[in-house]
């Protein structure tokens, strides 16, 4: 990752944060306090609004991330109909699910380097104007 690059991070990313991954801890922290820009789409807050809800987080992490990620990132709102058009594309005849293709499509419209994901399934995209980085 370069500095001043434009950073996007999937719900994968967050999830992992809450677990104390080294790596995504890490991530995490460059892109709050360093120079980089970061991007999250909304689908991630409402994922994580999710996870919080299904008690597969809890509510204290989940709650310090929905506090922190709109104040650190940059939030990409889905409203704009060439986004929604951009990610039904990308879904479909490419085998990537809706949430993964509205994430994806997010970051593509805000001119995001790089997106960085737990979702292999995102390595797919046959564009060159992202690098999709998988976590494993």
């Amino acid at each position: 990752m370069i500095e001043d690059s434009a950073v996007g991070s999937d719900t994968g990313i967050f999830e992992r944060v809450l677990r104390g991954q080294d790596r995504a801890v890490s991530l995490f922290r460059r892109l709050t306090e360093e120079d980089y820009l970061g991007y999250v789409s909304c689908i991630c807050l409402y994922e994580l609004k999710k996870l919080r809800h299904r008690g597969v987080v809890e509510h204290r992490q989940a709650d310090f991330l929905l506090d922190r990620i709109p104040r650190a990132f940059e939030v990409m709102w889905l409203d704009r109909v060439s986004v929604l058009e951009r990610a039904a594309g990308l879904s479909h005849g490419n085998n990537v699910p809706m949430a993964d293709a509205l994430i994806l499509a997010s970051c593509l419209q805000g001119r995001c380097d790089y997106l960085y994901t737990t979702n292999a399934d995102l390595i797919q995209y046959p564009g060159d104007d992202i690098d999709v980085v998988v976590f494993e």
